[in-house]
């Protein structure tokens, strides 16, 4: 968990959630006897060291995690190293581990104090639940000879990440709007399968610094850069996928804006209908005014008779406007004989 914009970590649930993450690892760390050893015991240090190393190396060299927008998750293959000292350490060592690994880790980067010490609490809690389970169920430990027990290993792996991607997702929904299940939900997404894969080289790891040493913890270095870009891929082709699928949303978004104007577009026009409707009622009740014809008989000929006089009335009409209209006629022709003779006259000095 990170800054991010829609991140607030002053929110009292938050600083809720951290006092009590903060309370159960003092009272696992602290419950239980510790393990000190000998100092002449030169490969328990040196495995305290190397995996300590090996641990804050694979969590520097983490992953964007592009799931959950609100807030700049990562993710890493850190849990390779800290379920395999849990194989190989006793108490308090693998949590001691975890602790310095996310540390060191955030103080490198330099975040903020409230999400450094919420991961530091929230390593060492998933570790020390997952140690005390596996060591409940039978589990063994120690460098003397390596055993390894399935059922107290699976119990070990399903704590460490229900408690790890159950935190995360608790401390999401304390800093931002969105719920538990959803953040939940979004954190395992489809990379469950993956992380219960890639445990196997937990074992591998724990199995090669009991029997052979230090020197042979290098042969797993290829592995985890392997585990690591498969992890890249994954993330990738999920990206890519959400980048798809919100191209796919905004389009589909973009075309209903342009259908929820359709309707408005129809209100308009249908508010010019009663115009229209009104003419087309007008037309039809003067259709229906005209008078019906039989079968066979010309509608044209079914004309009102002209009123008595006509002939007399437009014989007066035309002796008061002056020339009768063949004189009218006969002096439009002159004219236009005129202009079309003047017309071929300009037209000829044009040429000259």
């Amino acid at each position: 968990m990170a800054d991010a914009p829609g991140v607030r970590l002053d929110r009292k649930e938050f600083r809720l959630l951290l006092a009590v993450f903060s309370a159960l690892v003092a009272v696992i760390l602290f419950a239980r006897t510790w393990h000190v050893p000998q100092e002449t015991d030169g490969k328990y240090w040196n495995g305290l060291l190397a995996f300590t190393i090996l641990a804050v190396a694979c969590d520097l060299y983490f992953l964007p995690f592009s799931r959950i927008s609100a807030a700049r998750l990562s993710s890493s293959v850190v849990f390779i190293p800290l379920l395999a000292t849990v194989l190989l350490f006793d108490h308090p060592w693998p949590m001691l581990i975890s602790g310095a690994t996310a540390a060191v880790t955030h103080s490198t980067m330099r975040k903020p104090w409230p999400r450094a010490w919420f991961n530091v609490a929230q390593y060492m809690l998933a570790v020390g639940l997952g140690d005390a389970l596996y060591r409940a169920l039978g589990g063994a430990s120690g460098l003397n000879g390596f055993k390894f027990s399935f059922l107290p290993f699976c119990a070990l792996v399903v704590t460490y990440f229900i408690v790890n991607q159950g935190s995360v997702a608790l401390a999401i929904a304390s800093t931002t709007n969105m719920s538990v299940r959803t953040s939940w939900s979004r954190i395992v997404g489809g990379s469950l399968l993956y992380d219960f894969a890639a445990t196997s080289f937990a074992v591998l790891l724990a199995y090669l610094f009991a029997d052979h040493g230090v020197r042979e913890l290098a042969i797993l270095i290829v592995p985890l850069l392997i585990v690591r870009h498969v992890y890249q891929m994954n993330l990738q082709a999920e990206r890519v996928n959400r980048e798809l699928l919100e191209l796919m949303v905004k389009a589909i978004e973009a075309r209903s804006i342009h259908l929820r104007a359709f309707p408005a577009r129809v209100r308009v026009c249908a508010s010019h209908r009663p115009r229209t409707g009104a003419l087309q009622q007008t037309g039809r009740t003067d259709r229906q005014r005209r008078p019906a014809t039989r079968c066979g008989e010309d509608p044209r000929r079914l004309r009102s008779p002209p009123p008595q006089g006509w002939q007399a009335e437009s014989r007066r009409a035309d002796s008061d406007a002056g020339p009768s209209g063949s004189e009218c006629r006969s002096g439009r022709h002159n004219r236009r004989v005129q202009g079309h003779r003047a017309s071929r006259h300009q037209a000829s000095s044009r040429e000259l």
